[in-house]
């Protein structure tokens, strides 16, 4: 997932870049709703785009339909800081102090309010809507 409003690069400069070096899908979430955008993230190699705000019932629809139309032995792990996601092995290793941490997840873990072992989540915000709690739009 790729959001476009990126403080110091331009999120379709990082979609072309990622497309060049892997294959894994690439799910646009952005504020910005005008056509012209879009198409431009999509003809740069974003699989799909989004736009904010959305309810997280479409979103995991969307990563769902994404995942059935990649095959698994496309799918590079991704790194960042100190973690990597494996989703092909279904294997997040963290990496702090020098010493590594290999957890196993599965999709509907992930997808769950407990979220991935050791990554802490972001505290709950009060919602704007009465209806609506955060868990329910992004």
């Amino acid at each position: 997932m790729l959001d476009l409003g990126l403080p110091d690069l331009d999120g379709v400069q990082v979609i072309a870049q990622l497309r060049a070096t892997s294959h894994a899908p690439i799910l646009v979430l952005s504020g910005r709703t005008d056509s012209t955008d879009k198409v431009d993230a999509l003809d740069a190699g974003a699989d799909d785009y989004v736009t904010k705000p959305f309810g997280m019932d479409e979103l995991l629809a969307r990563l769902r339909a994404m995942s059935r139309r990649t095959a698994p032995e496309e799918i590079d792990p991704v790194c960042f800081g100190g973690a990597e996601i494996d989703l092909v092995a279904k294997r997040i290793t963290l990496t702090r102090a020098g010493k590594k941490h290999e957890e196993h997840f599965d999709a509907h873990r992930v997808a769950s309010p407990g979220g991935l072992p050791g990554i802490p989540r972001a505290p709950p915000q009060p919602s704007s809507s009465p209806q609506r709690g955060l868990g329910s739009r992004l």
